[in-house]
């Protein structure tokens, strides 16, 4: 593409719920890329369009502006829709702070609403008689997932807009140099998932704001049930099209590599890279269901398996190379921010301590054999950092997001054909 050029392309893009495993039919997934507009009509969730549209425009050759706005659906999953009950354990703590609101032990059962709650927990199944002495036994509920064929595809908006300089300049320095910058803006309608048992109860609670007049017959609270001890037995957790999401942010990218020499080094000093990626999250607001107001969770971190969200304001990585062959040294190096428990959003009134700063660094040298061979090796975590505790419990924490594991090492030796 030349200065002073635009370019805009018109297609669709649409997430299906069907695999389509054979070559015939990926193929026509990429050809459908070219197309203007798509209408799909699914037997359970009915007919949706689907449309995409993008431009880039380079005013100068070592500048580029691109931009596009995108509908998009995703249907819901065979899972999504036919999944009978299934249960699992999901901690949500102990009082004071946390636990079932009910606990005599809790803080929600002190202050000015004490009453209001008190008189929820008996029409939620606490017997009358023991609810001002009743104490929940552990720091885990159950809650049971199940499929829906009530559910409607999600609907999605999206408008990307960023930036790409790569100098043309004559220095050696700069020819290897690249800096992008994305922004990004979201919304997203109906969105499928399910709801974390925890939220769900704290919800029923009013602990967040969702049931100011504490009513039992409140949307939440039809999900809770209770033993004749007034012990929280299931959650129920169906899968369900939620209010919706939006969120926007910046990404930035930064590659850069140029021979030592460049800088006035000995003409076999060898040569550095460095690659990073930065992320700044503007925006995650969530409601839950349609009508409810939407939640700031940028910042916070959830460690619900498979619901659970990590959300910091910053993330970021750097990777640094230096290639002196045969030899070849890399370091790279993760941040992730402190953020706030995502009981901070859900249940503010008696929030969950967060999580502290996070550095890793990670090492590798390999060294080229010969034409054939290559020898590796690697040291994850090298300052063997230890995992941030989530949610103020002891040995709870974010395996997606923090290494577990602690100082590991790794030899390779790979044959090159």
């Amino acid at each position: 593409m030349n200065a002073g050029e635009w370019f805009v392309v018109v297609g669709s893009v649409e997430r299906r719920a069907r695999a389509r495993p054979d070559a015939r039919a990926q193929r026509a997934v990429r050809d459908d890329a070219a197309r203007p507009y798509r209408y799909s009509d699914y037997t359970i969730t009915g007919s949706q369009s689907t449309y995409k549209a993008s431009a880039t425009w380079k005013p100068i050759n070592a500048l580029l502006f691109r931009g596009g706005y995108e509908h998009a659906i995703r249907a819901p999953g065979l899972a999504e829709l036919f999944n009978t009950a299934s249960g699992g354990l999901s901690q949500f703590g102990l009082p004071p702070n946390a636990g079932d609101p009910c606990d005599s032990r809790s803080v929600a059962r002190t202050g000015a609403n004490a009453a209001a709650i008190r008189s929820l927990c008996i029409a939620n199944g606490v017997p009358a008689g023991i609810v001002d002495t009743f104490q929940f036994p552990t720091n885990a509920i159950i809650g049971v997932a199940s499929g829906s064929t009530s559910l409607r595809p999600e609907r999605a908006d999206t408008i990307t807009v960023g930036a790409v300089l790569r100098p043309t300049s004559a220095s050696p320095l700069l020819r290897g140099f690249s800096l992008s910058v994305d922004y990004y803006n979201i919304r997203l309608k109906d969105a499928i998932s399910t709801i974390a048992p925890g939220t769900v109860v704290n919800k029923c609670f009013n602990l967040d704001g969702t049931n100011p007049s504490y009513s039992p017959s409140n949307f939440y609270c039809q999900f809770i049930a209770r033993d004749g001890s007034g012990n929280i037995t299931t959650v129920a957790t169906p899968y369900l099209n939620l209010g919706g999401i939006r969120t926007s942010g910046i990404d930035f990218q930064l590659d850069w590599s140029f021979d030592l020499a460049d800088l006035g080094i000995a003409s076999n000093a060898g040569r550095l890279s460095l690659n990073a990626t930065l992320s700044w999250l503007q925006h995650y607001k969530v409601s839950q269901l349609p009508g409810n107001p939407f939640l700031e969770f940028r910042n916070t971190i959830n460690s619900t398996p498979a619901t659970g969200l990590v959300l910091p304001n910053w993330r970021s990585q750097a990777v640094l190379t230096y290639t002196f062959k045969p030899v070849e040294f890399g370091i790279t190096w993760q941040h992730i921010p402190r953020m706030r428990d995502v009981t901070s959003v859900t249940r503010p009134t008696s929030p969950a301590r967060g999580t502290d700063a996070y550095d890793r660094l990670d090492a590798r040298v390999s060294f080229s054999i010969n034409d054939k061979f290559d020898l590796g090796v690697i040291v994850n975590n090298v300052t063997d950092r230890t995992p941030p505790v989530v949610a103020g419990s002891q040995g709870l924490t974010s395996p997606g997001t923090y290494d577990i594991f602690g100082r590991s090492y790794m030899v390779s030796l790979r044959l090159k054909m």
